[in-house]
């Protein structure tokens, strides 16, 4: 294992980018980019963030880099924003003092010192700061330069009957016998976070206001100062009558409301029967534009991109929900939010990232027309923009043979955005010369075709190693992805680059269903699932075994979620094809897991069962349509060696699922082991246990790979 060991140590030396500042311009035409980085730490079993500026020249639609820092690692900072005006910079951080209790303060510098430092806490008038979760939070300043807006936990302060009385003059009011109430939180990945508010803070008078929005039910997320500062636009996700999971769900009841400081009232600006989320204004103020989708059905369904006349008060939809999307064509939007800025100088055309079948892509839509172009990449990579300012732009690209690598590059004249000329940051080019890939297409045969659409096709991505394999040394390891309404793309994986470069060949399956092919593709899948899904996942291997000289005997796979849910079932199913698997936080049972998940819908949805709401019960009949769609139906088939693995504190996938699995697995003498991952939630990411995870994987295919 050792040489395992010492590859996983090499491969973990990249950054992932976190965030990125553009400043504006100065008089000879330069700009300084900031660019937060993070990188797993082994030895501290953390992942650690730091900062890399970078000076930039810009030359007409040319970027010439002039000038780069060193990496410096950041202390507790969560988040840092430049004012509009650029005199300025906020920085929010994250303290934990001697009583381990966590503190907020929110730092205000000038162009050469700190001139302001503010404990947010010490108010007493909210909880915890939300940080960059995906899902509420933000830090904006006000265009005055003068407030500074963020979102925060409702405070609650509760305490047992017989707690001591409240000594004259204290601020806070205590609730008695409160202290055990449940409290509603917004599932996986987002434990702790109840209630979200809006929150400013003067900085003239260092005060801070909690902005409750007259609106109860409903927890702020994506807020922005609305013109002049007249108001707050924020996006609010409706609370009632109980919250579902949030992550990777962006279908949840949401709308875009308008606070109004002169009237106190809170209007409603967006479609109340759509979900409606992140507005992003244009620079002249004149309009904001925002993603929108149906509520309920799949999850990472399609989204339509609207636009919203400040002046007027009309919306109106500049990019349509793409339900086909043949050959390669534009497949839609499929993104959870937006840039944090994503328009450019003329205030008429945006920029956002999509899946565009196999890879993660960029376009520029023309807000007038509708127009979509997508933007060209760099060697041949996936590429998602991170920021815009003016006309400049960053993104981040990967490949599998390539880590992550930052580009800059200046936005051509409207028409002639595929003629774009990025420029890369940084001189670490990150490239693997003994792995490579391609991506391959597949066509289902007569007898597959799916009746709601009989054209769809679907995809893979072969990765390979490039160094001399007898055919007997050769091995595939099948690999399909989560959700089922995700999609693998050409960005860089560190999983699958680890046991790409100890001689696997890994086919990454986009069965039909993946986001990226049209919307009709999203809902192909729904109650079709442990069935289309299976065998589009075992007719690609097939194919690829027999097209790309692969031994029949040494066939292996492995996946998490929705990805160990088909795992379970194609080694039940074909119980002679796979020589060993490993099942990552699978669904085992759906008709087990609807009562326990935190998002129950998602049971019912793929399991073919329509108009899910929040007071429906499992029924026999419903509970018969889960259990069909299940692998476990198939245990007593399951031949191969099987790893579970599981993240502890999961609740998408509450661990029950795979302790089900493992308890049916040893009570039939099969080989079986599992493995549990404290503070580990759905996806195992700490750093500790990921590093852990791939090691063992690749030594359980070793073993049983004879």
């Amino acid at each position: 294992m050792e040489k395992a060991v010492t590859l996983y140590r090499d491969l973990v030396q990249y950054a992932s980018t976190s965030y990125i500042g553009i400043s504006k311009p100065d008089s000879a035409g330069s700009i300084k980019i900031r660019a937060g980085q993070t990188q797993r730490d082994l030895e501290r079993a953390e992942k650690v963030k730091f900062a890399r500026s970078y000076m930039v020249k810009t030359n007409g639609d040319v970027c010439d880099v002039v000038y780069e820092s060193s990496p410096e690692e950041l202390s507790n900072e969560i988040w840092n924003k430049e004012s509009p005006s650029g005199k300025y910079r906020a920085v929010m951080r994250k303290v934990t003092d001697k009583k381990k209790e966590d503190k907020y303060f929110l730092e205000v510098w000038n162009q050469s010192c700190k001139t302001l430092n503010v404990d947010l806490l010490a108010s007493e008038k909210h909880g915890k700061v939300y940080d960059k979760d995906g899902s509420f939070g933000c830090l904006e300043w006000s265009r005055k330069e003068d407030k500074i807006l963020y979102i925060a936990e409702k405070k609650y302060k509760s305490v047992s009957y017989f707690a001591k009385e409240k000594k004259a003059g204290d601020k806070e009011e205590i609730v008695k016998g409160e202290e055990y109430l449940f409290r509603e939180e917004w599932g996986e990945g987002l434990v702790g976070k109840h209630h979200a508010q809006l929150c400013v803070l003067d900085l003239d008078t260092q005060e801070v206001t909690v902005l409750e929005s007259m609106l109860y039910n409903v927890s702020v997320a994506y807020a922005r100062w609305a013109p002049d500062d007249k108001g707050i636009v924020f996006t609010g996700w409706h609370e009632d009558p109980y919250r579902l999971g949030l992550i990777y769900c962006p279908m949840r009841k949401s709308s875009i409301f308008y606070l109004n400081f002169e009237t106190t009232e809170c209007v409603l600006l967006s479609d109340a029967e759509m979900s409606s989320r992140y507005p992003v204004f244009s620079p002249d103020d004149d309009s904001f534009v925002y993603l929108q989708n149906k509520i309920g059905g799949p999850h990472m369904q399609c989204s339509s991109l609207m636009k919203f006349d400040w002046k007027a008060g009309e919306n109106t939809t500049v990019v349509e929900v793409v339900k086909d999307a043949p050959n390669d064509d534009f497949p839609g939007i499929y993104t959870v939010t937006l840039p944090e800025n994503c328009w450019c100088a003329d205030g008429r055309r945006v920029v956002m990232n999509t899946v565009w079948r196999t890879k993660d892509s960029a376009i520029v839509v023309d807000t007038q027309t509708g127009n979509v172009t997508r933007l060209p990449t760099v060697d041949g990579c996936s590429l998602t923009v991170q920021n815009v300012q003016g006309n400049v732009v960053v993104a981040e690209c990967s490949s599998p043979a390539r880590r992550n690598f930052l580009v800059v590059g200046c936005f051509p004249a409207a028409g002639k955005e595929e003629t774009m000329v990025w420029c890369e940051l940084g001189t670490n080019s990150g490239k693997f010369e003994d792995v490579d890939w391609k991506v391959i297409e597949h066509v289902p045969t007569a007898e597959r075709q799916n009746a709601r659409n009989s054209t769809l096709k679907y995809s893979s991505i072969l990765m390979y190693p490039t160094f001399d394999q007898s055919f007997d040394e050769k091995k595939l390891l099948v690999f399909p992805h989560g959700g089922p309404h995700s999609a693998f793309t050409t960005a860089f994986q560190i999983a699958s680059t680890f046991l790409c470069k100890l001689g696997f060949s890994i086919l990454m399956v986009n069965y039909r269903g993946s986001c990226g092919y049209g919307n009709d593709s999203i809902y192909c899948l729904p109650g079709l699932c442990g069935d289309q899904d299976v065998k589009d996942v075992q007719s690609a291997a097939e194919e690829v075994i027999k097209k790309e000289n692969f031994p029949e005997n040494r066939v292996v796979i492995w996946g998490g979620s929705h990805g160990g849910f088909l795992t379970c079932h194609l080694v039940g199913q074909y119980p002679d094809f796979y020589k060993a698997a490993v099942c990552r936080n699978p669904v085992i049972d759906i008709a087990t897991m609807v009562g326990s998940s935190d998002i129950p819908d998602w049971s019912h949805v793929e399991s073919g069962i329509k108009n899910f709401d929040h007071s429906t019960i499992p029924n026999p009949k419903t509970l018969e349509a889960m259990w069909t769609c299940s692998p476990l139906q198939y245990v007593d088939q399951i031949k191969a060696p099987v790893m579970i693995m599981i993240g502890k504190d999961d609740l998408r996938v509450p661990t029950k699922q795979s302790y089900e699995l493992y308890k049916a697995l040893k009570s039939r003498n099969k080989t079986v082991s599992y493995i549990a991952y404290p503070d580990n939630g759905h996806p195992i990411v700490k750093v500790d246990s990921e590093a852990d995870a791939c090691i063992n994987i690749y030594k359980w295919f070793t073993e049983h790979l004879v």
